[in-house]
């Protein structure tokens, strides 16, 4: 009894150990019919133990799939009829359709009671199926991209060999193939520069270095620029380095190019800007004498013939200092060095001022100049009047120039308003000859007309609508036109200003200076031009000053030493020592006096950045020439004014 105890407990033990096993565990006879199913079969194959046992032995692989059918059935009449092992896997369907993978496996027959069996068990391996053939798609994909690649791949050992490398990696650093490059020291493809070095520290403080130029050896000894990411990784024998990296010669190569170019053209722009300088300084030199001494000579008694020819010679003269201006403003542009005022000043009065010459040219054409406002204009505004004002008279001088009859328009219009700023737009129409379509956008381009022989029937340099294009961009606006052709133009452009106060306006009060005397001046007049200087002591005599020449440096520092002046006129460029040593050497010695003495630069050099190069050398104000007598004396009345402010109430 103890013993068939022992067994029944053992055979419970078993059965209880089958029906908890995830696999299926089956049992045959040598009829060929099943005698045992384990309970989970029906989860794997969707029947019912049931149906298994009525469908027989094919049940034990399910619906095989047809590319294993075959060798499933023949492997197993082999292992029924001689007992051989039997370990296959093979893909099967189930009851719901969906197909999973199997590994079915059976031990030898064997006898019982005078009848043989086979057993087995049938294990689900789908899911491992599944992470096998990722994997491996996973590798090939991996292995695909690492020989395919048009980027060097490589790995190396913790020794710093080459363990691995792609073509394009062994071709980048001169190597006929990937085989010719493996199992090589790294040392072969570094200049001894100290590179590696610096790049197996980063790699070690940071664990990848990513975006890396470097200058490698190729197997000739010539070099090579790549770009390297690298990182560190876990091998087998230790850590390893693997990473990418990309031949970057030619980007390099073209970098310097550019980089020589960029140098270049730098160095073309400074021969320009040089050149444009010392051109601009040597025509107003002479150009100041004609247009001074032609003022001068228009202030005396002429006959009617006389003052027309003085009067066509400064009118020339004005058209030439037009264009050298234009020039100027166009290379500053060019340069991007042309930069914007922010003052206040009153909106209207600065278009009354600009247009007051326009009224007698539009008569003298006997055309209608007409103006319009619109209601609720900002009164005051703040932005480059001077730049604003360029604008109006390039526009409103093409109009008149291109209108034969008919009137000219000036509007202005409110685009819209913050509570910071306003954007004005301004609209000039003519009744002219207009513009044809296809020649509309050219006239905007520097040295172009809409007809190559407008230039000889109107004149012009074709750069005023260049830059008044640009002036209305860094104004905060832009220009454009519509036109037809002989049947006039209207050019638009806006502009956006900030929204002032009520100021004070002093446009009047310059305009006044004219014509009130600035009270008895001694003035040293520094300039080594004698017609120059020859002007300047006839327009500062006509006004009541005195006046004592110097041709140099050295001279304007011995005539200061000798006598009192109120008041320098620099000259820039002088022999010996040239304005800014002279300025220099004057405030050097004020030091110890503490006296200053007022000093206005008085040049032709009108490039940008001049004024303020002038002010930060120690001068206290810039004129530049041809002279303008308003400008001069509402100079010497800003000097006069604060060296009233600065005396004591017993003197003043």
């Amino acid at each position: 009894k103890a013993a068939e105890h022992a067994l029944r407990d053992a055979e419970e033990k078993y059965r209880t150990l089958i029906q908890n096993i995830p696999d299926v565990a089956w049992m045959l006879d040598n009829e060929g019919h099943i005698v045992y199913l384990s309970p989970n079969v029906e989860k794997l194959f969707g029947h019912t133990a049931e149906e298994c046992y009525a469908r027989g032995p094919g049940i034990l692989f399910g619906a095989v799939h047809p590319d294993d059918a075959q060798l499933i059935m023949r492997h197993f009449h082999v292992f029924l009829e001689k007992g051989e092992p039997f370990d296959m896997e093979f893909r099967a369907q189930r009851k719901d359709g969906k197909w999973i993978w199997l590994h079915n496996r059976a031990v030898r027959m064997f006898e019982k009671n005078g009848m043989k069996y086979a057993s087995g068990l049938i294990t689900d391996i789908t899911e491992r199926k599944v992470a096998d053939e990722t994997l491996k798609r996973s590798e090939e994909r991996y292995r695909t991209l690492f020989e395919r690649n048009l980027a060097g791949v490589f790995r190396c050992s913790p020794t710093g060999d080459f363990l691995d490398c792609n073509d394009a990696g062994a071709k980048i650093l001169g190597y006929d193939s990937r085989e010719d490059l493996i199992g090589r020291p790294t040392t072969d493809v570094f200049f001894d520069t100290g590179e590696k070095e610096v790049s197996e520290k980063k790699m070690a403080q940071q664990g990848s270095v990513a975006n890396q130029e470097l200058s490698m050896r190729r197997k000739d000894g010539t070099p090579v620029w790549v770009m390297a990411n690298t990182s560190l990784i876990e091998g087998q024998h230790g850590p390893e380095v693997e990473g990418t990296f990309l031949d970057i010669t030619a980007l390099k190569q073209a970098a310097e190019q550019m980089r020589a170019a960029k140098e270049a053209a730098e160095d073309a722009n400074r021969a320009k800007s040089d050149f444009l300088a010392n051109m601009s300084h040597e025509i107003r030199t002479p150009l100041n004498g004609v247009m001074g001494m032609t003022d001068l000579a228009l202030d005396t008694d002429l006959n009617a013939e006389q003052r027309d020819y003085l009067q066509t010679v400064k009118s020339s003269a004005d058209s030439l200092l037009q264009i050298i201006n234009d020039i100027l403003d166009f290379s500053k542009i060019e340069a991007r060095k042309l930069n914007l005022e922010r003052v206040p000043f009153n909106l209207q009065k600065n278009i009354d001022s600009t247009l007051k010459p326009f009224f007698f040219r539009t008569q003298q054409k006997q055309l209608r100049l007409l103006v319009h406002y619109d209601a609720d204009l900002p009164t005051d505004v703040v932005g480059d009047p001077g730049r604003l004002r360029q604008v109006l008279v390039n526009l409103l001088g093409n109009a008149i120039k291109f209108t034969g009859q008919g009137e000219v328009e000036l509007r202005v219009s409110e685009v819209s308003r913050n509570q910071a700023d306003t954007t004005l737009q301004f609209s000039v129409r003519d009744t002219g000859i207009g513009i044809p379509a296809d020649k509309q956008r050219a006239v905007f381009e520097a040295f172009v007309q809409a007809d190559n022989s407008a230039s000889r029937q109107y004149g012009g340099t074709g750069l005023g609508l260049a830059i008044g294009t640009q002036l209305a961009r860094l104004m905060g606006g832009k220009i454009w036109l519509e036109s037809e052709s002989g049947k006039g133009s209207t050019f638009f452009f806006t502009a956006r200003f900030g929204l002032a106060a009520a100021i004070a306006h002093t446009d009047q009060a310059i305009v006044n200076v004219t014509t009130q005397p600035t009270g008895q001046l001694r003035i040293l007049v520094a300039e080594d031009n004698p017609i120059n200087a020859h002007l300047a002591r006839r327009v500062l005599e006509k006004q009541g000053h005195s006046v004592v020449n110097a041709v140099s440096g050295r001279e304007t520092l011995q005539k200061l030493s000798e006598g009192e002046f109120d008041l320098i006129l620099m000259d820039v460029q002088m022999p010996d020592l040239d304005g800014f040593e002279t300025t220099h050497a004057i405030r050097l010695a004020e030091r110890a006096t503490g006296a200053h003495m007022p000093i206005v630069a008085m040049t032709a050099h009108a490039m940008q950045g001049d004024r303020e190069r002038c002010l930060s050398a120690g001068m206290d104000d810039y004129l530049t020439k041809p002279m303008n007598v308003r400008d001069l004396q509402a100079s010497l009345e800003r000097i006069q004014s604060t060296r009233a402010a600065a005396l004591p109430s017993a003197a003043k």
